[in-house]
């Protein structure tokens, strides 16, 4: 392609370099006498960029081929292996479905046994709802009697309530104002009986309480003075003199209780008083003794401010 672009270009050159030169004859062959064949650039340049696409659609459909026949490859594998896989499955796919196979004829004689069954309870469901719809039927009837009976006494007893109605609009109001009077009056009476049962009850107590004390007291009189009649008439005389005895020792021992309780009394009071003293500080003897001890000085600190209180002599104004 290049050879053909470039070729004219010496003819040119001959041409050029005998152009002052004659022909020899009309029919005279020498190339200097050949007059240029014009060439089309634009018709090389789309023939190049054609070429171009060629190739690169060459290039593409070679790479399509080889990605086909890879996936060709791909998929051969891919077969082979599915078919080994089938192979291997083909056999418990086998069993799965004779086992099916046997569960199914199973299934079917047991809904032929159901459906047998089946027949067999709608038939006495049939039977049961027949019975019930009679039993049904009597309770109907029966209850149809009794609502009659019902209606009729309810007649009854409206025609009763047309009577109360009537005397609760005249006769009633008479009578249950009568009644709340009577009421009234019977709960002020009770109000009042309250009262006075309990101002009975409290004297009864009292009088009691006072029997009691004057019963208890009338029985110890009683019974000291038979005691003291009975010692008197059988006592020897050493045991009177042994219980004159004994009640001077209780009387000196009741003396000596009191006088020992204002003795504790004035003890407490004492030692009150010496606490006290104790607190004060005119009576604290350590602190006269030691006095170095108990002596409180004034402790200056160091940011304190000093003042000297020296005496100065002042002059009189003349």
């Amino acid at each position: 392609m290049m050879s053909e672009t470039l070729s004219p270009e010496p003819a040119t050159a001959l041409g050029e370099s005998h152009s002052g030169t004659t022909a020899c004859s009309s029919l005279c062959l020498h190339p200097w006498n050949k007059k240029p064949v014009p060439i089309d650039r634009t018709v090389e340049i789309l023939k190049n960029d054609r070429i171009k696409i060629l190739h690169a659609q060459v290039e593409a459909r070679k790479h399509s081929v080889e990605a086909y026949s890879k996936l060709q490859e791909f998929l051969q594998n891919l077969n082979i292996s599915l078919q080994q896989e089938i192979c291997e499955t083909e056999g418990e796919i086998h069993r799965n479905v004779t086992r099916l196979l046997e569960k199914y004829e199973k299934c079917s004689s047991a809904t032929k046994v159901m459906s047998i069954r089946h027949s067999s309870d709608v038939e006495y469901a049939r039977k049961d709802y027949k019975t019930a719809k009679e039993i049904a039927d009597s309770d109907t009837r029966e209850l149809e009697v009794q609502l009659l009976s019902l209606e009729h006494q309810l007649d009854f007893l409206l025609s009763d309530l047309q009577v109360l109605r009537t005397y609760k609009d005249k006769e009633y109001p008479v009578k249950a104002m009568t009644i709340t009077k009577l009421q009234n009056n019977v709960h002020h009476q009770s109000q009042q009986h309250k009262a006075e049962l309990t101002e009975l009850e409290r004297i009864i107590t009292g009088e009691q309480n006072q029997m009691i004390s004057s019963r208890e007291n009338k029985t110890l009189a009683i019974l000291n003075n038979a005691a003291d009649s009975v010692y008197q008439t059988t006592a020897p005389s050493s045991l009177k003199q042994l219980t004159q005895h004994n009640m001077v020792l209780r009387h000196e021992i009741e003396l000596n209780g009191q006088n020992n309780a204002k003795i504790q009394a004035e003890i407490a009071k004492l030692k009150s008083e010496v606490s006290e003293l104790r607190k004060m500080k005119q009576t604290n003897v350590r602190r006269f003794v030691f006095p170095e001890a108990h002596h409180s000085t004034a402790i200056c600190s160091p940011d304190e401010d000093v003042i000297l209180d020296i005496p100065k002599q002042r002059q009189l104004p003349i």
